[in-house]
């Protein structure tokens, strides 16, 4: 996998932009996608998870992967998430996988329900497993032995 340097250098924000939702919707078929996990569930990839990514901090380098994450991860996580402010109560999935890279990457992936719909919220890498040991709360739906 190249850098995030290599593929950013003597580009503009907008050539970085427009780069990473091409690669972005190749990765998810269109504008939108619709992607079966383990448990059988779907989730929809739209470009409200590419809009919730940053160019600059080498997320958007791993949106080729993002469509395995999915379909193959290591374990996924439910987790309520109650807000602070308000109180209210959400319902996310966390699926973590890893990646065999120079630095083993775990990448996290976060879908968040919306209507009964299981909709990909945000993705990121980490390269301490004690974040993503962090991460692993609520209950485990599913894991690789």
């Amino acid at each position: 996998m190249p850098s995030y340097r290599d593929l950013i250098r003597g580009k503009t924000e907008a050539e970085i932009r427009d780069y990473y939702l091409e690669q972005f919707r190749k990765a998810i078929g269109g504008k939108e996608g619709f992607f079966k996990d383990p448990l059988g569930e779907t989730v929809v990839l739209s470009e409200t998870l590419f809009n919730h990514l940053k160019t600059s901090d080498g997320r958007m380098r791993f949106i080729p992967y993002i469509p395995e994450i999915i379909k193959e991860p290591y374990e996924i996580w439910l987790v309520p998430m109650k807000h602070k402010a308000s109180g209210r109560v959400k319902i996310r999935k966390r699926y973590i996988k890893v990646f065999k890279d120079s630095k083993n990457r775990y990448i996290l992936l976060v879908a968040e329900s919306k209507g009964g719909i299981w909709e990909g919220y945000t993705v990121f890498p980490s390269r301490k497993d004690t974040y993503i040991d962090k991460a692993r709360i609520g209950e485990l739906l599913y894991g690789k032995e």
